[in-house]
């Protein structure tokens, strides 16, 4: 959990790019079968924290176009919350988004760069 205090983003686009994450995965399951939704956190390098956001989904999922403006998977959505994430993650560096779909298992990976902490002397 000190991971996440230490992610190198401003507070206000970390909670935009988050909550939309979040909320899709919730509403994606909610429309599915298995209605599971799981976030997980771990550092993947010493100043690189990974979020990830697992739900299950009602169709697979084509990954090649979630960031297409205007693209949803969720009737009578417009398409832009995944589009808006990634255009605020391109603004910072070391900062990615990777999703992924299994089976009924869809998840959203987010590679976040963590605040270097000095040792004390």
């Amino acid at each position: 959990m000190q991971d996440l205090k230490r992610i190198d983003l401003p507070d206000f686009d970390l909670c935009r790019i988050l909550s939309n994450v979040f909320i899709n995965a919730i509403e994606s399951a909610a429309r599915a079968e298995a209605r599971t939704v799981r976030v997980t956190v771990h550092r993947r390098q010493a100043a690189e924290a990974v979020v990830a956001i697992s739900n299950s989904i009602p169709d697979r999922v084509d990954i090649s176009k979630i960031f297409t403006p205007g693209f949803s998977t969720k009737p009578g959505h417009s398409g832009h919350g995944l589009y808006q994430v990634n255009r605020i993650l391109a603004k910072y560096y070391g900062c990615t988004i990777r999703p992924n779909c299994e089976g009924q298992t869809f998840t959203m990976y987010l590679d976040l760069p963590l605040r270097v902490m000095k040792q004390a002397e």
